[in-house]
């Protein structure tokens, strides 16, 4: 018999009915409880999803109607320009604007374009242009802005603005790279200051150029700078011509200004002698012509061991001519025609890089000894150079307004009237302006860079004349001498007379530059000796300045410029060290401007 516990089988020993009964409706409201919240997440994430989509969809139409508007206001900048430059034009836009705005506007006077030009050789500054300019503007209820304005279409968005169509400014070289020509047209507006809407008319008025009957410029720093409500777009603009370096921004007189200066292209010297143009020809006549190398930034020329001298190198744009004993100790890089003189023992003991049509004269070094210790390939690649004329201009131009001259007024007086008196002349760390310099015989100028760099700019010729005469500097930072050359006549800008010598300690080339004008002169006559580097470069179509050497003249460094014939046992012997040095160095760019066109374009816009 079992026990009696009361219960039914199966059920929970300690659970009454109605306990299930509660547990049961629990149950029943936990599932309605969900099914509500169900609907609740559902129906938020719905409403979400319906306002992003709303927002989504708003901005899509805003990005339309912006897109639209930029479109009206690009094509009346493509139809004002071309009735701006054509002599008697007239043509309708749509100016399909929307409704919500009552017109676009036309300021008379929304800015100012000024253009100055600075002789810095003079240091005279010339106002070019100064001329008032207006804007057709649309503003959207978001306060987004559209303007065309001088020739350019512009959009603002907050305190944002950016440049939608650039002004028609140009800058153009002719096909030998030569004559850098820089147009600027300004387009004024006149007319209606309401623009309704639909159809208007835009029509030629006027054409005022050049302004100020001023086109000839070359070397002179040309600045532009324009005032505008759209500032920044032309401050981006104006970077995209040059580069950051040439452009500010004053935002208190929302103005940006630009220097017109082009980056110069002037790579580490990696040559001992880099020549001419591609119609000029680097004639190494007679015998002993060399070309080696040494380092020193290691130890000086004398110094190193014959195989340590083997990676000189020669690069010349057009052709070349080796004659009788001409050698060039290391590797020839040339873009011409080769010619190695018939039955001479002139030689290359390095490899010969030439362009592909290059054409070979006498023994074909392609077949090998007795030219050409190397390889020969057709990879050569020669790289111009910016000339340094702007250059020049620009650094007599800073040291004529800043100098160490009255310190030193009487030695500079000794060294530039030859006086004799020299002996030695000491000029230490500074910058120094001198009209020339003129050393006579057993004469000594010591340029002294213990306490920094030298800086000379001499106006007029260097003549080192006496046979006993020399320039040594001391020290080691670096000196930079630019020679103007003005009023120099026919003689040459720079001139070391027979054995006359301008060194450097330890022969360290890297602290010793002369910058020459492309039509400047070089002479270095027998048996002088000139440590450093003579930097004359020329356009593509012009070798350069002139520089001439005589029988047993010698360089440690380098020379750069339309070499004349190497004569009888000149040497050239390359610094290597050279390669680590910044050839271009107090700026990043360099005045290159020959011609400059201003005109101012007057057209009325109106309502049809």
């Amino acid at each position: 018999m079992t026990g009696g516990s009361g219960g039914r089988p199966g059920s929970q020993p300690g659970r009454s009915s109605g306990s299930r009964a509660v547990l049961d409706r629990d149950r029943a409201q936990s599932a309605v409880i969900a099914v509500v919240l169900l609907i609740g997440i559902v129906a938020v994430a719905s409403i979400g999803i319906l306002l992003v989509g709303l927002e989504a969809n708003q901005e899509s139409e805003e990005r339309a109607e912006n897109e639209r508007i930029k479109q009206v206001f690009l094509q009346l900048d493509s139809d004002v320009d071309s009735v701006a430059r054509s002599e008697s034009d007239e043509r309708t836009v749509d100016m399909d604007l929307p409704s919500e705005t009552d017109a676009a506007v036309r300021e008379e006077s929304a800015g100012r374009i000024w253009i100055n030009r600075t002789n810095y050789t003079t240091g005279n500054e010339e106002v070019l242009a100064d001329q008032a300019i207006g804007a057709v503007r649309y503003s959207r209820d978001d306060g987004t802005t559209f303007a065309y304005q001088a020739g350019g279409v512009w959009m603002e968005e907050g305190e944002n603005t950016r440049m939608v169509s650039a002004p028609a400014f140009s800058y153009d070289v002719d096909k030998n790279g030569d004559s850098p020509t820089l147009t600027v047209p300004i387009v004024t507006t006149d007319g209606d200051t309401r623009l309704n809407g639909g159809d208007v008319r835009v029509k030629k008025q006027d054409t005022i150029a050049p302004l100020n009957d001023v086109t000839v410029v070359e070397n002179d720093l040309v600045t532009l700078r324009v005032k505008s409500r759209w500032y920044i777009g032309w401050a981006e603009y104006f970077r995209q011509l040059t580069n950051d370096d040439a452009v500010t921004v004053d935002r208190d007189n929302q103005t940006a200004t630009m220097q017109l200066m082009v980056p110069a292209v002037a790579p580490t010297v990696d040559a001992g002698v880099i020549a001419g143009a591609a119609n000029s020809e680097l004639d190494m006549q007679q015998s002993d012509n060399s070309v080696d190398s040494y380092n020193s930034s290691d130890k000086p020329y004398a110094s190193h061991t014959a195989s340590e001298r083997d990676n000189g190198k020669v690069v010349v744009a057009g052709d070349v001519d080796m004659r009788q004993d001409a050698e060039i100790r290391g590797d020839l890089e040339v873009g011409g025609d080769v010619n190695f003189q018939s039955g001479s023992s002139a030689k290359v003991t390095g490899n010969l890089s030439h362009d592909t049509s290059t054409t070979f004269s006498s023994n074909d070094p392609k077949d090998g000894p007795p030219h050409v210790d190397g390889w020969v390939a057709d990879n050569a690649s020669v790289q111009s150079r910016t000339p340094v004329d702007g250059y020049i201009d620009l650094n007599v131009g800073r040291i004529r307004d800043n100098n160490n001259n009255a310190s030193y007024s009487g030695i500079l007086d000794d060294i530039e009237s030859g006086s004799d008196d020299c002996d030695p002349c000491v000029l230490p760390t500074g910058s120094y302006y001198l009209t020339q310099i003129q050393l006579d015989d057993d004469d000594v100028l010591i340029l002294d860079t213990t306490g920094g760099p030298i800086d000379l700019a001499v106006n007029r010729t260097i003549d080192i004349q006496g046979d006993d005469s020399r320039v040594q500097i001391v020290g080691n930072s670096r000196v930079n001498v630019f020679v103007n050359g003005l009023s120099a006549g026919s003689d040459p800008e720079f001139r070391l007379a027979s054995g006359a010598k301008w060194r450097v300690d330890g022969d360290r080339a890297p602290q010793s530059w002369v910058y020459l004008n492309e039509d400047a002169d070089a002479k270095l006559k027998q048996e002088a000796w000139f440590t450093g580097v003579l930097y004359g470069p020329g356009r593509p179509g012009d070798g350069g300045a002139g520089i001439d050497m005589n029988q047993d003249a010698r360089v440690f460094g380098a020379i750069l410029g339309d070499i004349d014939p190497l004569q009888q046992n000149t040497s050239i012997h390359y610094d290597r060290a050279l390669r680590q040095a910044v050839p271009v160095t107090t700026n990043v760019a360099i005045p290159r401007l020959t011609f400059l066109h201003v005109a101012v374009h007057e057209v009325e816009v109106e309502d049809e």
